[in-house]
């Protein structure tokens, strides 16, 4: 009697790239380490004490996970789609200088953020269904979820929250002084290494997709 033949199906081209990394971090519950690549949807949640900063070559985006985050990610249709579902997260998004297509989507439970090309710092806190935004650099479009016509775009030192202790409408952003965010970067530096350093941005800039 002949027995079936096992026929794995292939990877999936990969979308992510973890490139650095401190401390204990899953994918969809297990175990990723450094220099992993990321093939199929699922949940990104970075431990207690952990960092990860991870490249999305397909969307030509970066992010770093402070300790206690969770994204999720799932590509469809040609479109990276990313849900940040907890924690603090700092997003970078390299310009496209050949066309505006963008070929990614992110939100929160209860915003959605459009960039061309931006440096900035998102968070989702789920007990207060709150979500915040502060850009350090270039531009976001702030929107809330399922009502895109209440939305601010923030540029550089500007921030805006929706929820939880912020209202249910996209208020007035407010602009934070130059001096109070560079202490803001430095106190990331310091205790979250949420930064993008001048060699971030050189590798990021040499990624190609596979």
């Amino acid at each position: 009697m002949a027995h079936a033949q096992h026929i794995e199906k292939p990877k999936r081209t990969p979308f992510g790239l973890v490139v650095n990394m401190r401390g204990a971090s899953e994918f969809n519950q297990e175990a990723i380490f450094n220099r992993d690549t990321l093939h199929q949807d699922g949940i990104i949640h970075t431990l207690e004490g952990a960092r990860l900063k991870i490249y999305f070559y397909y969307a030509h985006l970066m992010a770093i996970m402070d300790n206690g985050s969770k994204i999720e990610v799932k590509l469809e249709n040609g479109v990276l789609h990313i849900k940040q579902l907890q924690g603090f997260v700092r997003w970078y998004v390299g310009s496209r200088p050949k066309t505006d297509e963008i070929n990614f989507e992110l939100q929160t439970p209860n915003t959605s953020i459009t960039s061309l090309g931006g440096d900035f710092l998102l968070s989702y806190l789920p007990e207060l269904k709150e979500t915040e935004a502060l850009v350090f650099g270039k531009k976001i479009s702030f929107i809330k979820l399922k009502e895109h016509a209440d939305y601010t775009d923030l540029g550089p030192f500007e921030w805006a929250g929706l929820g939880g202790r912020f209202t249910d409408h996209i208020g007035e952003k407010f602009k934070f002084p130059v001096k109070l965010v560079k202490k803001q970067e430095h106190y990331y530096s310091m205790h979250s290494k949420l930064v993008f350093g001048k060699r971030d941005r050189e590798l990021f800039n040499q990624i190609v997709p596979f």
